[in-house]
């Protein structure tokens, strides 16, 4: 199949979360390329892709009824975005999200692509980017990984921005590792150790 650059764009976003085809039309000002025009293009595309085995589309119920879908690269993609005989994430990558995890994981999907369009639109480059607990942060008894981290480059400077999405599943004040209170000691012990230095 022959990828135009919009493709590949399209295809490193899904690997950066899953999304909707609204979502991808709201980061295609990001994309090499011209951006989508509208969300029916969006989908023909993405069938095209689907046809071509590089996505997957998953069922997703819509508020008022109706159904919708979101996509997740397949393991082909992956391999045509980083070679042949790259090693293969684990097989969650490409599964469709459990129930529980789908309303945390599209919101996720929100942010990032408002990073992405707002980043692009004020020229501010993406140097580095970790999704979804890809990064963990340990300071002491410390460790909190976070639901995303985007490393921007601007005038000069290197700027970290770690995003913590609460969708009140987690308990606030409890000694659990998920908690709010105890992820917020650890990214306050981390940032004071980084400070420090």
């Amino acid at each position: 199949m022959n990828l135009v650059p919009r493709d590949q764009a399209l295809l490193r976003l899904l690997e950066k979360t899953p999304a909707t085809a609204a979502q991808i039309l709201r980061a295609s000002v990001s994309f090499d390329g011209d951006a989508f025009r509208d969300e029916r293009r969006v989908r023909e595309r993405l069938q095209t892709l689907a046809r071509g085995k590089l996505i997957h589309a998953y069922p997703l119920a819509v508020a008022g009824g109706g159904l919708a879908n979101y996509y997740k690269l397949t393991a082909e993609a992956y391999r045509v975005l980083h070679g042949p005989d790259a090693t293969l994430p684990h097989r969650n990558f490409f599964a469709p999200l459990s129930p529980s995890r789908l309303f945390h994981t599209l919101g996720l999907a929100d942010l990032i692509v408002h990073t992405l369009a707002a980043a692009h639109t004020a020229r501010i480059v993406i140097t580095g980017f970790h999704g979804e607990n890809e990064l963990a942060l340990e300071i002491g008894p410390h460790r909190v990984c976070p639901d995303c981290h985007v490393q921007l480059a601007a005038g000069g400077k290197t700027f970290n921005i770690l995003f913590e999405l609460d969708r009140s599943t987690e308990p606030l004040d409890s000694a659990a590792s998920t908690s709010i209170r105890t992820k917020l000691l650890a990214y306050e012990a981390y940032q004071d150790y980084v400070l420090g230095i």
